[in-house]
């Protein structure tokens, strides 16, 4: 299961930004103030047991949507996955 706490080692200035600009923002925008509340692309295939090429293929059907920082660095929001599952589940 996915740690509580998470670290994310690997912030851009933009993503800083971001989460900065979106902590009094509420215009449908993610809020990224809690870093712990985003995955990575590998994270989320093991927490699915699935290959990262699956969820790169999710992505191309639109099923997940990720958050870009930039062209290499995306993240998943936590809230997003766990709707994915409970929808799967229900």
């Amino acid at each position: 299961m996915f740690p509580a706490k998470q670290r994310i080692t690997c912030v851009p200035q933009t993503a800083s930004k971001i989460m900065n600009s979106n902590k009094n923002n509420n215009h449908g925008n993610p809020t990224l103030q809690n870093r712990g509340s985003l995955l990575s692309r590998n994270q989320l295939a093991k927490r699915w047991g699935v290959s990262k090429e699956t969820i790169k293929r999710r992505e191309r059907e639109g099923l997940l949507t990720p958050i870009r920082f930039n062209q290499r660095l995306l993240r998943y929001r936590l809230d997003d996955i766990v709707a994915i599952e409970q929808s799967l589940l229900a």
